[in-house]
């Protein structure tokens, strides 16, 4: 995992861009919490998931997603 840069420490009420698939953070982490809000072809939001299975299955089917999360399969 990528460490936070010291260059850009920033206190709590500040922001800033990272290039895409790049998460900093400070240890120690406690606790993630991953939201996915998409819309289907009807333009009807959907959130969430049935079940933990449901949701390994779309990571599976979406590889670039889970390597930026760091989803590990088992082989």
């Amino acid at each position: 995992m990528p460490k936070f840069p010291k260059d850009k420490l920033l206190d709590s009420k500040q922001y800033y861009s990272l290039p895409t698939n790049q998460v900093f953070v400070r240890p120690p982490v406690k606790k993630i919490k991953i939201e996915l809000y998409w819309q289907d072809a009807t333009g009807e939001t959907i959130k969430g998931f049935d079940d933990v299975r449901h949701f390994a299955d779309f990571l599976k089917a979406n590889p670039e997603l889970a390597k930026a999360i760091g989803y590990i399969s088992k082989k």
